[in-house]
């Protein structure tokens, strides 16, 4: 028997895998030197690979906030509201540091080391941002779940 929440589930949990997985190459696309000569290159090929990223981003935060992941959590568990709330910030920050970081790549006129460097940095950033919004969700998942089969009955 097909079950809808099952497969949203294990579906976002898909997704994170292979979100995280993307933050790790772009941040390791970061490690080495550009050659100036192959500088708006890399760049523009950076900025496709940034935006495909955030496409699939925006794409995960949908199917969590519209899949019915987020109503079922509200309709499970209300009293979380403030938590889910929280978890809604997160996506809209996540999306906004992703945005900057996009914009302040297409401010680079040539390649910078410590331009390069703060770029590094603010994908580290969003990476750890999102890791611990993968873990407040997931504590969310389990609190839920305690309260319905564990010690909560």
């Amino acid at each position: 028997m097909y079950n809808q929440e099952e497969d949203i589930a294990a579906r976002i949990e898909e997704d994170h895998k292979q979100l995280r997985a993307c933050m790790e190459a772009l941040v390791a696309e970061l490690e080495g030197e550009i050659a100036p000569e192959k500088f708006l290159q890399w760049k523009l090929d950076f900025l496709l690979r940034l935006r495909d990223f955030q496409n699939q981003l925006q794409k995960h935060f949908d199917l969590e906030e519209e899949g019915g992941y987020m109503q079922d959590v509200m309709h499970l568990a209300p009293q979380y509201a403030f938590r889910l709330e929280n978890l809604q910030e997160d996506h809209r920050k996540i999306i906004a540091d992703l945005n900057h970081i996009i914009a302040t790549i297409k401010g680079f006129d040539h390649p910078s080391p410590t331009q390069v460097a703060r770029i590094r940095q603010r994908i580290h950033e969003l990476l750890e941002l999102f890791k611990k919004h993968e873990a407040a969700e997931n504590a969310l998942i389990q609190d839920i779940y305690m309260q319905d089969y564990g010690r909560g009955d």
